[in-house]
């Protein structure tokens, strides 16, 4: 039997499920977070014996996050950010990064105008990235990891044509998790040169923040 339902019940519905996956995303993240630490426990001698520091800087463009409430995608969007990593052994990586990420977009919506959004990231992000030689210059990699979002959703709506204006900011911390995956060019013994693409699966807030980044990155290995 067919279940008719109305805008608002769809609504609900809608806002239930995204709220049980964002109770099994935080079970997630939280035993991922175990994993890691007791991964870091077991390789802290690898570290000091043989690990390398990266020292690493990145940048390129975001694109996903959807306003659900009007609804829109936010248009095309950048970043950029830098990380440190510890290579354990020559196929395994731990990092952590810092990033941030901007997403603008100019809308209407009836007699309530919103003339402009602004979507603001600043992400951290502690994972592992593993490494697949193909040969000594070439390295495919599988990268996954938690991340921590500080958010920041700006609406500048005016009323009557465009007079007077209504500006409205949200903010909120949410967690996620981004695997990924890129390649790693090794210029020279100390620089490196690579791409990777990721996918961030990030907790519901005002907006739908989930979003892909495709960054390029330079990074010198000491």
């Amino acid at each position: 039997m067919l279940l008719n339902l109305q805008p608002g019940q769809k609504r609900v519905i809608s806002i239930s499920v995204r709220r049980k996956i964002d109770k099994y995303l935080l079970k997630f993240v939280l035993t991922f977070a175990l994993f890691i630490a007791w991964v870091v426990g077991l390789e802290l001698n690898a570290l000091a014996i043989q690990g390398e520091i990266s020292i690493e800087g990145f940048g390129g463009s975001a694109f996903g996050p959807r306003d659900t409430e009007i609804p829109a995608t936010l248009d095309f969007g950048f970043g950029g950010g830098a990380g440190v990593g510890y290579e354990v052994i020559d196929s395994h990586q731990i990092r952590m990064e810092s990033g941030f990420y901007r997403w603008s977009k100019a809308l209407s919506d009836g007699p309530a105008e919103t003339i402009d959004e602004k979507l603001y990231n600043m992400q951290i992000f502690l994972g592992e990235r593993h490494f697949f030689q193909l040969n000594r210059k070439i390295s495919p990699f599988l990268d996954f990891g938690l991340s921590a979002n500080f958010l920041e959703l700006k609406k500048e709506q005016c009323f009557g044509g465009c007079g007077p204006y209504s500006s409205v900011s949200t903010r909120a911390i949410r967690f996620g998790v981004s695997p990924g995956i890129g390649a790693r060019f090794t210029i020279t013994r100390h620089l490196d040169l690579g791409a990777v693409f990721r996918y961030n699966f990030v907790q519901t807030f005002a907006i739908g923040p989930d979003f892909m980044s495709l960054s390029l990155f330079a990074a010198y290995r000491f």
